[in-house]
């Protein structure tokens, strides 16, 4: 098998034009949307811990985990595993990649079709050879506790909530940025404080990527030591044919209602964040497992 891989280019900044404009107009009516059909606020005395959501946190933080927790839904939380899921054809072997920003590394793949667990390298174009969603975290992961079962895909509406609905310490959710000249999308954690460190235009889906451009060291030693997950801009993958970088698209675990050759996925660019994101079931894109905090 030869894959022929295409390097996409790192797109330029959105300048505050009408469409920028426009979109972020978008995105505002979107969110109040979602808010006031499905998300009822919390009052202080709600908060049973100091935790946000009135979530215990676990005692410890599963082998192969950042150690931050997300909220996906009221009243539970995930780990995020520390890096995008890879799959060695010549042993067999399932492991996280080393560091959050890693993609592409020989040897490895990374870029799957929906619901593969049963066939990782599947690189067909016809949607019928994907009829069902298997789970990828039903393998034991090497650097993941080696265990079957541990680890698991998210459903979209936790996607969802990740992204938009989540209720932090300091209301910061998401940023994109450069991480060790990697580009991609920085999620952080429930209990993130505001003076961590300085994020520009977070929570915002339609400004690049180099925004915020961080080093190997200030990702390291600040943000992945206080929990935040970075999900790199890994491209996209059509049968044998790869497009890297410039978008990341992570699938969720949902078939989409309207279109059995479609499922769902996290989609995100430099001019946009969609988590209600249907595609056709055999484009290869990247998996990020969490583990439920218990």
């Amino acid at each position: 098998m030869h894959l022929k891989i295409i390097k996409q280019l790192r797109p330029t900044r959105i300048r505050d034009t009408k469409m920028k404009t426009l979109f972020r107009l978008l995105s505002v009516i979107a969110i109040i949307a979602v808010v006031l059909t499905g998300c009822k606020k919390k009052s202080a005395s709600d908060d049973s811990s100091s935790n946000s959501g009135g979530v215990t946190p676990s005692s410890s933080i599963p082998e192969g985990a950042i150690n931050g927790l997300f909220s996906i839904s009221e009243n539970k939380q995930v780990y995020f595993s520390k890096g995008n899921l890879q799959y060695q054809g010549s042993t067999g072997k399932w492991r996280f990649a080393e560091k959050q920003w890693n993609i592409m590394n020989s040897g490895w793949f990374e870029l799957f079709g929906w619901g593969t667990g049963d066939n990782p390298k599947n690189l067909s174009e016809n949607n019928g050879d994907y009829p069902a969603f298997v789970e990828w975290g039903k393998h034991a992961i090497s650097n993941g506790g080696n265990v079957g079962n541990k680890w698991r895909t998210l459903k979209i509406e936790e996607w969802k909530y990740v992204f938009w609905l989540r209720e932090t310490e300091s209301n910061i959710l998401f940023a994109k940025a450069v991480v060790n000249d990697v580009d991609g999308m920085i999620l952080l954690p429930d209990n993130w404080k505001e003076d961590y460190y300085t994020l520009n235009y977070a929570n915002t889906y339609d400004v690049s990527y180099d925004y915020n451009v961080i080093s190997e060291n200030d990702w390291t030693n600040i943000l992945e030591a206080k929990g935040a997950v970075f999900l790199p801009a890994a491209g996209m993958r059509r049968g044998e044919t790869m497009w890297v970088g410039a978008a990341g698209n992570y699938w969720s675990s949902d078939y989409y209602d309207y279109d059995d050759a479609q499922a769902y996925s996290a989609y995100f660019s430099a001019f946009m964040v969609d988590t209600w994101h249907s595609i056709y079931r055999n484009y290869g894109f990247s998996v990020r497992l969490v583990c439920d905090a218990k």
